[in-house]
C-alpha cells in the first residue's frame, strides 16, 4: 500500500512539474492583439494633417461585429479646422478600420474609406524591441521600445509599445507611434530625423469614455451603411 501511494505522489508531482513547464513554455511576450481597442470605447483624439498645419479633432467609436475576433473602429465625427475659416465638419473623410488577426499578426482593413487606403500589415504578433518590417511602398516600421508609461491629455497609458515609421526616404523623416493595451493608438510625434532634438504632435488621445457594447455596434453598423 506505501509503494502505491508513494507511485502516486510521484506521479502527481511529475504532472504538476509538466504542467508548470507547459505553462511556462506556452507564455509570450507583449502580444500584438493586446493593442488592438477593446470593443465599447469612444476615444476622443485630436491632431495635425499635414504640412499645411490643418488641425483637426474627432471621437472613434470601437464594436465587435458579428463573427469578428477583434474590434472594428469607426470614425464617429471628424472636425477640421483650416487656417483662418470655420470648423468644418468632414463627414465624407471619415473612415472605419477592421483589425484582422493573421499567422504573422495584425492586419487594418478599411471597410469604409474615402482616401482609397488599403489593407495594410499594423503590427507582429509579438511586437518585440527590433522587429522591423516594411510597408508596401518599402519604408520601415520598427518596434523600437516596449513597456513604456505614455501620458496624453486623457492620462497616463501603461505598458506601451513605440513603433518608429518612417515617413520620407532614407528615415530623414520619422513618426514615433505609441500603442497602449486596449486602446491602441494614443500618440503620434513627428521628427525630421531619428536624431531630432524637437519634436511636434501629429496625434494625441484626448478623452476616453465606455460605451454599451450594444449601441457601439449600432454606431458602427450605422457608419458602414
Amino acid at each position: 500500500m506505501k509503494t502505491f501511494r508513494w507511485g502516486v505522489l510521484c506521479g502527481l508531482l511529475v504532472l504538476i512539474a509538466a504542467c508548470g513547464f507547459s505553462l511556462t513554455e506556452a507564455a509570450e511576450p507583449l502580444q500584438g492583439e493586446s493593442f488592438v481597442p477593446q470593443p465599447g470605447l469612444r476615444i476622443f483624439h485630436k491632431g495635425i494633417l499635414g504640412s499645411d498645419g490643418t488641425r483637426y479633432d474627432g471621437s472613434l467609436v470601437t464594436a465587435r461585429l458579428d463573427g469578428d475576433a477583434l474590434a472594428t473602429s469607426a470614425e464617429e465625427t471628424l472636425t477640421y479646422y483650416e487656417y483662418k475659416q470655420p470648423p468644418i465638419d468632414a463627414a465624407k473623410n471619415r473612415a472605419v478600420w477592421k483589425y484582422v488577426a493573421t499567422t504573422e499578426g495584425i492586419d487594418k482593413a478599411p471597410l469604409v474609406s474615402r482616401w482609397k487606403a488599403e489593407r495594410f500589415f499594423w503590427l507582429p504578433k509579438i511586437p518585440e524591441v527590433g522587429v522591423q518590417w516594411k510597408t508596401s511602398w518599402g519604408r520601415r516600421r520598427e518596434v523600437m521600445q516596449t513597456n513604456l508609461t505614455v501620458e496624453t491629455e486623457a492620462g497616463v497609458f501603461e505598458g506601451c509599445i513605440m513603433v518608429e515609421h518612417d515617413v520620407y526616404a532614407g528615415g530623414t523623416g520619422i513618426e514615433r507611434h505609441y500603442l497602449a493595451p486596449g486602446v491602441g493608438l494614443v500618440k503620434i510625434l513627428s521628427l525630421k530625423g531619428p536624431t531630432a532634438t524637437k519634436s511636434t504632435v501629429w496625434y494625441e488621445v484626448t478623452r476616453i469614455e465606455r460605451v454599451d457594447p450594444a449601441q457601439a455596434r449600432q454606431i458602427v453598423e450605422t457608419l458602414l451603411k
